[in-house]
């Protein structure tokens, strides 16, 4: 609640145009109701959809910065902020990395293990086609215009609370993935989230 009243307080008084895309009626009527559900929901659903509201802003460099393992290497913008106390709002990564191409979602980055899965396309994430996993964590990705949500979002992908809170699968779950490869058959790479402070053999 306090972060909250932090944002409505500050945003407004630092930004030289904060409601050039998203209204201040919107944005403190969002911020309400965000407020009033924070009992029931879970520490990444609550994440999420502050990330969510300040996405909305529509400016690149207006951010919630996610509590995110920093062995992940995953951008998290120019000005780091220091890890919640609370270990429950600390969000783990798959080994695994995507980029968004003109044609698709394509595996950028895998663990040694998996080197099979390096290049190929991306066609379901979990029970979902990429289409609906990528529009739906979009919305929390701070952006200027699409180009910058296309480089952003797949980061987003591969972060387990993200994904738990998104409905896109269930933390502590492996994540499975279906990815092709010109005429060859779909081929299914499961992987779990990594834990705390462990690097991947890329």
């Amino acid at each position: 609640g306090g972060q909250l009243g932090f944002l409505r307080e500050r945003l407004p008084a630092i930004h030289p145009a904060p409601f050039h895309t998203l209204s201040q009626d919107s944005f403190l009527a969002e911020l309400a109701r965000l407020e009033g559900d924070l009992p029931s929901l879970s520490p990444a659903k609550a994440v999420v959809r502050l990330s969510t509201l300040v996405a909305a802003i529509g400016d690149a460099h207006t951010r919630l910065t996610l509590p995110i393992d920093a062995t992940a290497d995953l951008f998290q913008g120019h000005s780091p902020a220091p890890l919640p106390s609370d270990t429950a709002f600390r969000f783990h990564h798959y080994p695994v990395r995507f980029e968004w191409l003109a044609d698709g979602l394509y595996a950028s980055r895998v663990a040694s293990r998996d080197a099979w899965a390096l290049g190929r396309r991306v066609i379901r994430f979990g029970d979902h086609p990429v289409d609906d996993a990528l529009a739906k964590v979009a919305v929390i990705v701070e952006h200027d215009n699409e180009m910058g949500r296309r480089l952003l979002a797949p980061d987003r992908l591969v972060v387990a609370e993200i994904l738990e809170a998104l409905d896109l699968t269930q933390h502590g779950v492996r994540l499975e993935l279906w990815l092709a490869r010109e005429s060859e058959a779909p081929k299914r790479l499961l992987v779990r989230p990594q834990a705390w402070g462990e690097r991947v053999d890329w």
